[in-house]
C-alpha cells in the first residue's frame, strides 16, 4: 500500500459537538475518545493520523488494520516521510489507540519498525535585547497576546483559550485550564501587563455588550459546561 505524505490535505475537523466523523470507523473513533473525555486536541490529532493512516492502507480500511499494518506505515513515515521521532512515536500512539481501544484488536508486539531519526533538541532562548527588538515589532492586541504568553510562560495553545475569569488581577495570576496532559495549573501575572490587560477587556466588555444586545449566540464552552449551564456562553466571565 502507499499514500500521501503527512502535509496532504484531508477534510477540516470541526468542533467536536458538531463533527463526529465522515466514515463508520471514524466516528467509532470518536465515540470512543469522547466516552474516554479525552482533549479536543488529542481528539484533532488522533484523527488525522488515522486518517492518514487510512489513505495510505487503501483500498483496505481500519476496521482490517495488522499489527504489521503499523510497523509498516511507522517505517514508511521514517523512510518516506522523514518525520521526527517524537511526530513518529504520535503516530505510534494513536494507531495503537485505534486497534486496541476501537477495533478491539491487540495489535501485538509492535517492535521492528524502522524508528525516525531522533534530533538533538538545543533551546533557543532570546536575549533581553532580541525580546525588546521583537515586541517593538509588534503592537496593539499582537503585541499584547506576546507578552502575555513570554512573561506567563503560556503555551500558545493556552493564550488563545483565555477567558475573563482566567485573569486574576486581585492575587496577580493567571489560571491556565486543560493545558498539557489536560490539567489546570496556575502561573503569574506579570504586573507590568496589568493596566494594558484591562484596557484590552474595556475594548473587548463594548464588543460582548454589543454581541448581547442583538442576542449573538454565546461563546464556544467546553461540553461539560454546555450540559450543567447552557446559558453560560452569553455570560461576560467566560468571554474569550
Amino acid at each position: 500500500a502507499s499514500g500521501g505524505g503527512v502535509e496532504d490535505a484531508t477534510p477540516q475537523i470541526v468542533p467536536e459537538r458538531v463533527d463526529r466523523g465522515d466514515s463508520p470507523w471514524e466516528r467509532k473513533l470518536v465515540e470512543a475518545i469522547r466516552v474516554r473525555h479525552l482533549l479536543w486536541r488529542t481528539e484533532q490529532t488522533y484523527r488525522e493520523w488515522a486518517r492518514h493512516f487510512a489513505r495510505w492502507l487503501a483500498p483496505r480500511t481500519p476496521e482490517d488494520m495488522t499489527g504489521d499494518d503499523i510497523r509498516r506505515y511507522l517505517t514508511f513515515l521514517a523512510v518516506e516521510q522523514r518525520i521526527a521521532s517524537a511526530t513518529q512515536r504520535q503516530a505510534l500512539n494513536a494507531l495503537v489507540f485505534l486497534m486496541r481501544d476501537v477495533m478491539k484488536r491487540d495489535p501485538g508486539d509492535l517492535a521492528g519498525y524502522r524508528t525516525a531519526r531522533r534530533s538533538p533538541m538545543v533551546p533557543a532562548v532570546l536575549t533581553r535585547e532580541e525580546l525588546r527588538a521583537l515586541f517593538g515589532a509588534l503592537n496593539g492586541t499582537a503585541r499584547l497576546m506576546a507578552e502575555l504568553m513570554y512573561g506567563a510562560g503560556l503555551r500558545l495553545s493556552e493564550l488563545i483559550r483565555l477567558r475573563v475569569q482566567d485573569l486574576d488581577f486581585g492575587h496577580g495570576r493567571v489560571i491556565v485550564r486543560s493545558g498539557k496532559g489536560g490539567k489546570d495549573r496556575v502561573t503569574v501575572l506579570p504586573a507590568s501587563l496589568v493596566a494594558a490587560l484591562r484596557t484590552h477587556l474595556e475594548r473587548v466588555r463594548t464588543l460582548f455588550d454589543a454581541d448581547r444586545a442583538v442576542n449573538i449566540p454565546g461563546v464556544w464552552l467546553p461540553p461539560s459546561v454546555e450540559k450543567k449551564s447552557p446559558s453560560s456562553g452569553t455570560q461576560w466571565i467566560w468571554h474569550w
